[in-house]
C-alpha cells in the first residue's frame, strides 16, 4: 500500500517514493549483511528477484494496451519462488507500476503545471516544483534503475494509445466539407514560397471552420507532448546515474553506438560496399537493449506505430498552432510560451512536442510542409504588418509567439 496515492499531492508523492526507498535499502542491506553467514550470492540474488518482480507488475500494466497478451506466468512464475497476485487496491491501475505512472501523468497535467525547460521539469502556479530531476532522483533511489525503465515502458504504450486515439479522431472528424475546406486552403496558399492577398481571409475561415472540436484534438496534443517529455526527463536520470556509477559501460556503449550507426551511414550512401548488420547476428536487438538500459535512447525520434497517411494532417496542425498563439504569451522572466489566463488549460512546450511527435510518425514531407505554412503565414502577417499605419515597430504578439513555437519546434527536432 505504499504506492497507493491517495491525496494526489506533490508531497504525498515525495513521501511515498521516500517512504519506499528506505524499505526497500533495508531489506537490500540486510541481504547483504546475512550473504557471508549463509554462503549466497546475495546482492545478485536481491537484483535478479526485484527485476523480475518489477518486469512482471510492468508487463502485467502492458497487457491492458495489448491485443496479444504477454504470458506472464510462463516468462516470470518459477513453481519455487512464485510472485504473488497482488490485490487490485485502484480502479486507475492493476498493479504499483501503474499506480505510480498514472499519478506522475496526473500531478503534471496542464491542468495543475507547466512545464519550463529552463528547469526540465514541471512547477505549479505559484511557482513551486512539481516533477523535475530531484523528483527523478528520488525515485531511482525507490524502484531503481529497473524500475525506471518500467515507467519508461509504459509511458511509451500510453503515447502510442494516445496517437492512436488521435488518429481515430482525426478520420472520424475531417469529414467531406472539412476535407473540402482544408483542399480549398491548401490550393490557395500553393505555391508555399508566395503568400496570399494582404485583403485574404483565407486563414480566419479555414480556422473557423476546424475550431468546433478543438478542445479533444487540443487534449490528445497535449498529452502526447507531456508524455515524451515525461520519457526524456527519465532518459536522462538513466543516462546521468550511469555515467556516474558506471563510467567504463556508458563509454563503451558509447563507442559502439557511434560505430554502428557510423557503419549503417555507410550502408545508406554504399550498400554494395558496405553491407549492412544482419538480423540473424542479433546485433541491433542486443545493443538497444543495453543503449535503453543506460539512457541513450532519444524518446523524440521514436516512431511508434505505422499507419495509413493522414490528409491535410501539416495544415490542420498549422491551423491549430495558429489558433494557440492567440491564447499565448511569451514569458521574458521564464523564457516561455504561457497561458493568457488562469482559466486556459494549455501548455506551450508540450503542444509544440507533441505536434513534432504527430509529424515524426509520417512521411518527413508532413514536417517540411508544416514548417513551410507557418512559415508563409508569418509572411504573410509581416506584410500585413507593414502596410498598416502604426504608431510602434513592436511585433504583434500572436507572430513574436508563432515564431518561438517554430524556434522550440526546431530544437526539438
Amino acid at each position: 500500500t505504499t504506492l497507493v496515492f491517495e491525496k494526489h499531492t506533490v508531497e504525498d508523492f515525495e513521501k511515498r517514493i521516500g517512504d519506499l526507498a528506505e524499505r526497500l535499502s533495508g531489506y537490500k542491506k540486510s541481504i547483504e549483511y546475512i550473504q557471508d553467514f549463509i554462503n549466497i550470492y546475495g546482492l545478485r540474488v536481491w537484483h535478479e528477484e526485484f527485476s523480475r518482480i518489477i518486469n512482471y507488475m510492468v508487463d502485467k500494466e502492458a497487457n491492458t494496451f495489448l491485443k496479444n497478451k504477454i504470458p506472464l506466468d510462463e516468462k516470470y512464475q518459477n513453481p519455487n519462488i512464485p510472485i504473488p497476485k497482488l490485490i487490485t487496491v485502484s480502479k486507475r491501475a492493476y498493479t504499483f507500476m501503474g499506480r505510480l505512472v498514472k499519478e506522475i501523468i496526473d500531478l503534471t497535467k496542464e491542468s495543475r503545471a507547466i512545464y519550463l525547460e529552463s528547469l526540465s521539469g514541471w512547477v505549479d502556479v505559484n511557482g513551486k516544483e512539481v516533477l523535475g530531476m530531484r523528483q527523478m532522483a528520488l525515485l531511482r533511489k525507490s524502484v531503481g534503475i529497473i524500475g525506471l525503465r518500467g515507467v519508461d515502458k509504459l509511458m511509451s504504450f500510453y503515447v502510442v494509445s494516445s496517437l492512436r486515439d488521435f488518429g481515430r479522431l482525426f478520420s472520424s472528424r475531417i469529414n467531406d466539407n472539412l476535407q473540402s475546406e482544408l483542399s480549398s486552403l491548401h490550393t490557395s496558399l500553393v505555391p508555399l514560397t508566395s503568400q496570399p492577398a494582404r485583403k485574404s481571409k483565407v486563414y480566419q475561415e479555414a480556422v473557423a471552420a476546424i475550431m468546433g472540436s478543438s478542445s479533444k484534438f487540443y487534449k490528445l496534443i497535449m498529452d502526447i507532448g507531456q508524455l515524451q517529455l515525461l520519457r526524456r526527463l527519465v532518459v536522462q536520470e538513466l543516462n546521468f546515474n550511469g555515467r556516474l556509477d558506471s563510467q567504463n559501460l556508458w563509454h563503451s556503449l558509447n563507442a559502439l553506438n557511434r560505430g554502428v550507426l557510423l557503419d549503417i551511414n555507410k550502408h545508406n550512401y554504399q550498400p554494395e560496399d558496405n553491407p549492412s548488420p544482419s538480423n540473424e547476428s542479433g546485433l541491433l536487438p542486443e545493443v538497444t537493449k543495453y543503449l535503453d538500459a543506460m539512457g541513450f535512447g532519444n524518446s523524440m525520434m521514436k516512431i511508434y506505430f505505422s499507419r495509413e497517411r493522414l490528409d491535410f494532417l501539416p495544415l490542420f496542425l498549422f491551423l491549430y498552432v495558429i489558433q494557440l498563439a492567440k491564447r499565448m504569451t511569451f514569458d521574458k522572466t521564464l523564457r516561455s510560451l504561457m497561458k493568457r489566463s488562469r482559466n486556459e488549460i494549455i501548455d506551450g512546450k508540450p503542444f509544440c512536442v507533441g505536434v513534432y511527435t504527430l509529424l515524426k510518425q509520417f512521411n518527413p514531407k508532413n514536417t517540411q510542409l508544416f514548417i513551410a505554412y507557418t512559415a508563409q503565414y508569418i509572411r504573410y502577417e509581416m506584410d500585413v504588418f507593414d502596410s498598416k499605419e502604426r504608431k510602434s515597430d513592436m511585433l504583434p504578439e500572436e507572430i513574436k509567439n508563432i515564431l518561438i513555437f517554430l524556434e522550440d519546434f526546431c530544437r526539438v527536432g
